[in-house]
């Protein structure tokens, strides 16, 4: 039986990168963790649908290559998973742009 195709929105503020850039301790061990913490909802998520994920959306710009993913997938299902805490900006454009599908 084939999968429904289904989207991964994985949420990031964008600071957060800055900190994991200039805390090398702990920003590495919070970039272990948001990696690991990413790909077991890939497993879970995975296991039902055909899983297109483009990676952290953490601004407009990540926000416009997952869109672009999306809609080369033609997903049927988007799911939205809150890494860290987020501005609701990049989630709000992908949101839109999917609605007018």
């Amino acid at each position: 039986m084939k999968k429904v195709v289904a989207g991964l929105v994985s949420l990031l503020e964008p600071g957060i990168y800055d900190y994991m850039d200039n805390n090398v301790a702990d920003g590495t061990r919070l970039r272990v963790f948001l990696e690991q913490d990413n790909a077991a909802v890939c497993n879970v998520v995975g296991k039902y649908f055909d899983i297109v994920n483009p990676g952290p959306v953490a601004s407009k710009e990540t926000a416009d290559k997952a869109i672009k993913a999306f809609r080369d997938a033609d997903i049927q299902v988007l799911f939205v998973v809150s890494l860290f805490w987020s501005s609701d900006k990049p989630l709000l454009k992908i949101l839109r742009a999917l609605s007018d599908k």
